[in-house]
């Protein structure tokens, strides 16, 4: 999955920063045509990825993403960054228990 993701490109203009559930942060650049579904992609491979190694991100096996205020589950996969007006918003990665149900539940 990290490999899908590819390099931030000179249209990758949306900046999200994600904090995940240690308190630990990350952040990348995205187009803003990008879907939120690449983000979750990204989300989920975050501490493999090249720029993080030696950091010991930890990701939790199933998540959902969160913006942080307001609070709002964000779950609608097709749509694009620019349509949830997410670019320069900082992320939460909130940990969902294995008998939590959820439509954008990962993993």
């Amino acid at each position: 999955q990290a490999h899908a993701l590819g390099t931030e490109g000179p249209d990758a203009t949306a900046k999200i920063a994600l904090r995940l559930p240690a308190g630990q942060r990350a952040q990348r650049k995205f187009p803003p045509d990008a879907k939120l579904a690449d983000v979750y992609t990204w989300a989920g491979c975050v501490g493999h990825l090249p720029e993080n190694e030696g950091r010991g991100l930890e990701i939790p096996r199933r998540f959902v993403l969160k913006t942080s205020f307001p609070t709002r589950d964000l779950v609608a996969m097709d749509s694009t960054i620019q349509e949830l007006e997410l670019s320069g918003t900082n992320l939460v990665l909130a940990e969902l228990e294995d008998d939590e149900e959820h439509p954008a539940a990962m993993g």
